[in-house]
C-alpha cells in the first residue's frame, strides 16, 4: 500500500517536472518578461504585506 503511494506520489512528481521544465526550455522572450513581471509582483505584494517593527 505505501509502495503503491509512494510509486504515485513519483510519478505525478515527475510529470509535472518535465511539463514545467519543458515550458521552462521554450520560453521566448515575451514569455520570459512576463515570468520576471510576475515574479516581481508577488515579491513586492510579499514586502508590501510584512508588518514592520
Amino acid at each position: 500500500m505505501l509502495n503503491d503511494l509512494y510509486l504515485a506520489i513519483r510519478y505525478h512528481g515527475m510529470v509535472y517536472r518535465n511539463f514545467f521544465l519543458d515550458q521552462w526550455r521554450d520560453l521566448n522572450p515575451v514569455t520570459y518578461a512576463t515570468v520576471l513581471v510576475c515574479v516581481m509582483v508577488f515579491g513586492w505584494l510579499l514586502m508590501k504585506s510584512n508588518p514592520r517593527r
